[in-house]
């Protein structure tokens, strides 16, 4: 059949370990990370259907960061860094998967080390109508809004949490994005562009990570309607904002899915934390309320 994925699996502690550091190097320095995407890219142009010749002519360049990656960290005297983390989450019912979504990753970060700043938006009552007099770049914003754009444009992560409704976030996370992912905060129009162009992202998070739900089968989210939640939190958001570093994840159909399946989902969640946000306490499994 064809090969569809390639898998490593070591011992810890093993030679081939030190992958760890390269990975965990790549996720800190987007930039290096855009430069051994681009030599892939081009080796799987070249060496087209000879994986070993692709491979070895990656080696140089994983040999050359893995041993800036040792080097950074041993200086540092810490492989990770305590990370500024937002959590928004945006469900209204306490009792829900997406409750127990944002939890399992706060945990996480927490167990990480990181500062976490999690905001429930229902339980905050987080008002979403943009009044007009916020739009100009240097409005005079409420504390609440200045709070908010304060903690995203400090964060090293963000994790956003929400269900799939009509094929959007919901309303009082649309006007979160309105109000709060603005210019001089999440981007700006370099000069002479009257913001007619393509803005200067300038958030600085190392990575996003978005988690939703939905009750409709992958198949038909693709086929019929054709994701608009990947294409509005990779494109329209994200990659427009200076984050590259962006996964997405929907968890469904959460209905009909079961107490064992959705544990198995939030043991993902706290995998995935794990992998974008690292921490000295990395791997540890990671147990949540299973509503």
């Amino acid at each position: 059949g064809r090969r569809t994925h390639h898998i490593h699996i070591v011992e810890a502690g093993f030679e081939h370990w030190d992958r760890l550091l390269f990975r965990d190097f790549l996720i800190e320095h987007p930039e290096i990370a855009r430069k051994y995407v681009d030599l892939k890219m081009r080796l799987s142009v070249t060496y087209r259907g000879d994986r070993v010749s692709y491979t070895e002519a990656k080696t140089d360049f994983i040999r050359e960061v893995t041993g800036i990656a040792k080097r950074h960290y041993e200086k540092t005297g810490n492989k990770q860094k305590t990370m500024k983390i937002s959590v928004i989450l945006a469900h209204p019912d306490q009792q829900s998967f997406n409750h127990a979504i944002a939890r399992t990753a706060a945990a996480q970060l927490g167990r990480n080390g990181h500062e976490v700043f999690f905001h429930d938006l229902y339980a905050e009552n987080f008002d979403p109508l943009l009044p007009g007099e916020e739009i100009p770049k240097d409005a005079l914003l409420p504390e609440a809004v200045e709070v908010h754009c304060r903690e995203i444009s400090e964060a090293e992560g963000i994790v956003i949490v929400h269900p799939n409704w009509w094929g959007q976030p919901p309303a009082v996370l649309k006007g979160w994005i309105d109000r709060i992912i603005r210019p001089g905060v999440a981007y700006e129009f370099l000069e002479g562009d009257s913001g007619e162009g393509v803005p200067n992202g300038l958030l600085k998070a190392r990575a996003a990570v978005v988690f939703n739900t939905s009750n409709t089968a992958p198949e038909r989210e693709q086929s019929i309607f054709g994701d608009p939640l990947e294409t509005i939190w990779r494109n329209c958001i994200f990659g427009l904002c200076g984050v590259d570093n962006f996964y997405r994840r929907m968890f469904g159909v959460i209905v009909t899915s079961t107490e064992s399946q959705r544990q198995e989902w939030l043991d993902e969640v706290g995998k995935t934390v794990d992998r974008f946000f690292p921490g000295e306490n990395s791997g540890e499994k990671t147990r949540s309320s299973r509503k």
